[in-house]
């Protein structure tokens, strides 16, 4: 995979959490048109949502939950479909990514249809570990119809972020 194209289509985003809170996390820079400015970023094992055992449960270890909704104050963004009667969110349980010590973890965008049922998109979403290791900061990183070539993507990101972090690695 081209590491041009990889990186033409990325979208970042950083975010911090507030300090009054357990899970609540705002942007601070990067990318504003995809997420909303406040997530809620989980990597306590209870506080997970539960999933079923089946499907990416049974090959990957969940190991975070990554929860938004849409407000007024947050720009326009293609995973906000709804009118105004539903509540726009994004929703996705994040997988353990074996081999990349430097990737928190990686799933594909859930968000809210038409009708507000959750539906999963072909985008990409990686959580890079940050040295507090998500706790109190996360970068997000964003790749619009990559997920069925996420191993390429992981492959290219892990040599990037060597550079950063050689001792992580």
């Amino acid at each position: 995979m081209n590491k041009q194209h990889i990186k033409a289509i990325e979208k970042r985003a950083f975010y911090r959490r507030s300090p009054e809170t357990k899970c609540s996390f705002y942007r601070q820079t990067g990318n504003t048109e995809w997420l909303p400015l406040r997530v809620n970023f989980s990597i306590d094992p209870e506080g997970f949502q539960r999933i079923a055992n089946t499907g990416r449960a049974l090959i990957n270890r969940k190991v975070a939950d990554f929860k938004a909704r849409y407000t007024r104050k947050d720009a326009a963004s293609p995973y906000r479909l709804t009118t105004g009667t539903i509540e726009a969110r994004v929703s996705f349980s994040v997988w353990e990514c074996n081999g990349f010590p430097m990737i928190l973890g990686f799933s594909s965008v859930g968000r809210t249809n038409e009708v507000g049922k959750m539906e999963d998109t072909n985008d990409l979403v990686v959580i890079v570990r940050t040295l507090d290791n998500c706790r109190d900061t996360m970068e997000v990183r964003i790749y619009p119809g990559m997920y069925s070539q996420r191993n390429a993507i992981f492959e290219v990101l892990a040599e990037e972020l060597k550079t950063y972090n050689p001792e992580m690695v």
